[in-house]
């Protein structure tokens, strides 16, 4: 039968692998390493503590799994019929995810990269002891084959090229091979790259105004790190786009003028934000050193690392004194996305505002910088809270009820938008002073399909202005992510073979 059977425990599971003898499935959840027996039963916990949710698992033939440290931080190992966790590999400057087995037990092969991924390395480490070597660099977008010797974990040839194309992404596995020969790959499907844009004005009841009818763009590139951000007074929006030049930072005058390029880095910069006195663009750049950088709003100058680090977003407070990031994560959940800060000018390593085993992000400060809207999967669903700020720990308000994404306070701090599940936008009105009241949220417009191709899942990409109208990106040309198509190929291996005597 091929009708698809859930097993009991494991909704929500975000990596999953299944043991060699084929009786279990290891799995993934909530920061949890469990594994449960395949025909069904009651999961048994193997680890909870620094596992991340995604980014892979891996069962090797001498009964240990392998997988990923919270935040891709490096690997970690347990035996899989229980026991005490221990560090395989630490690796701090890099992403480090999806753990394969090699045969025997071995030792595991895997991909690291640096911040965004945009290249990402196949690596290899032996079980037994010695370092990481790094085998390939720039393992990505297309099927490679080389001899390797996997005693010594070494190419002992030159990789060959195969026809086979694959969705470009360095953050999940693409393809796998099966004991007895069978492929499996994704192909196609389309990011935001290549679609685009106009924005524009979207009122409380949902109608829409360009903002520029001579202005159309493309989005950042680098893992739908969509963003924009009005300044302070209402002048100006800092907007990451991409061009032939790259992903970078531009300001747009509002409400005519030609857009200007504010970095010129030749790796990605996104997400911008502004310092509360409008001089500044603040934005993270994905480089080395990565990090939250600023640079002055009108171009001239350099960039300046206010906190180094492998950082998702980051925002200073309304009165100077916080830059607040979120760290943690890089592609799709983790389990591993927290919120921390820098009272600047005092610390010199972030320290936690927001941090728990579950994901924390969009952050949004309110005007006056005493309250903290933001979203967690705590309850198991995404949800938007309010919480005091910096002391966290004073007070939590749930504000979203079904599932709530992006908030973002209104300029006057009266109001507290966010996404619901079904796309409707959604404003509750809040009264905040020591405490803080906030009512029943109220839907205001169905947000289109053609308002949603900015990636709203872990950050607030749009804003509003001091007159409660809404700035998004409006899609003119394109498709909002076309689907791609899970090939499987029988007997792959003879016909690579045959390929490889030609």
């Amino acid at each position: 039968s091929y009708i698809a059977t859930p097993i009991p425990g494991t909704t929500g599971a975000s990596s999953f692998t299944i043991s060699p003898d084929g009786g279990w499935i290891a799995f993934i959840m909530n920061g949890r390493l469990s594994k449960v027996p395949i025909g069904g039963g009651s999961p048994l916990l193997l680890a909870s503590d620094n596992v991340a949710s995604a980014y892979g698992v891996a069962w090797l033939d001498d009964g240990t799994i392998i997988y990923p440290l919270r935040g891709a931080a490096g690997l970690m190992r347990v035996p899989a019929a229980g026991g005490t966790p221990s560090l395989l590999l630490r690796t701090d400057s890099l992403i480090t995810l999806l753990p394969n087995a090699l045969p025997g037990g071995h030792g595991v092969l895997f991909e690291s990269c640096d911040a965004g991924c945009t290249t990402p390395d196949l690596w290899a480490i032996n079980l037994s002891g010695g370092p990481a070597r790094r085998l390939v660099p720039d393992a990505s977008s297309a099927v490679f084959v080389a001899p390797f010797d996997v005693k010594r974990l070494e190419l002992t040839g030159p990789a060959t090229a195969l026809d086979e194309q694959l969705t470009a992404s360095g953050l999940t596995q693409q393809f796998n091979v099966s004991a007895t020969g069978t492929l499996v790959m994704l192909t196609g499907g389309a990011a935001v790259a290549g679609r685009t844009f106009e924005m524009v004005w979207v009122d409380r009841g949902g109608r829409e105004t360009p903002v520029d009818t001579s202005w159309t763009f493309q989005l950042t590139a680098i893992a739908n790190n969509h963003g924009w951000a009005l300044s302070p007074d209402g002048s100006r929006l800092a907007i990451g786009l991409a061009t032939a030049s790259g992903d970078d930072i531009w300001v747009k005058p509002l409400p005519a003028g030609a857009p200007y390029r504010v970095t010129f880095d030749p790796l990605p910069e996104d997400r911008p934000r502004w310092t509360p006195d409008n001089q500044y663009v603040t934005f993270v750049g994905i480089r080395r050193p990565g990090g939250i950088y600023r640079r002055r709003a009108d171009g001239s100058g350099s960039d300046s690392l206010l906190m180094a680090g492998t950082m998702d977003e980051g925002v200073i407070s309304p009165d100077g004194r916080w830059l607040v990031l979120r760290q943690g994560s890089v592609g799709s959940v983790s389990g591993g996305r927290n919120i921390t800060g820098v009272r600047l000018g005092t610390d010199t390593v972030p320290i936690p505002v927001l941090s728990t085993e579950f994901d924390e992000e969009a952050i949004a400060l309110s005007p006056d910088g005493r309250w903290i809207a933001y979203q967690s999967d705590e309850t198991g669903r995404t949800e938007v809270f309010v919480r005091p700020f910096p002391n966290t720990d004073a007070g939590k308000r749930q504000v979203s009820s079904g599932g709530g994404v992006a908030p973002l306070w209104s300029r006057n701090g009266t109001e507290l938008f966010y996404l619901s599940r079904t796309n409707d936008m959604m404003a509750a009105r809040v009264k905040a002073g020591e405490t803080i009241d906030v009512g029943t949220p109220v839907a205001l417009f169905r947000v289109r399909d053609a308002l949603l191709g900015a990636e709203a899942t872990y950050y607030t990409p749009w804003d509003v202005a001091r007159d409660g109208r809404f700035i998004m990106a409006r899609l003119v040309a394109g498709t909002n992510g076309d689907a791609g198509a899970i090939i499987v190929v029988e007997n792959w291996l003879s016909e690579l073979q045959r390929k490889l005597k030609r």
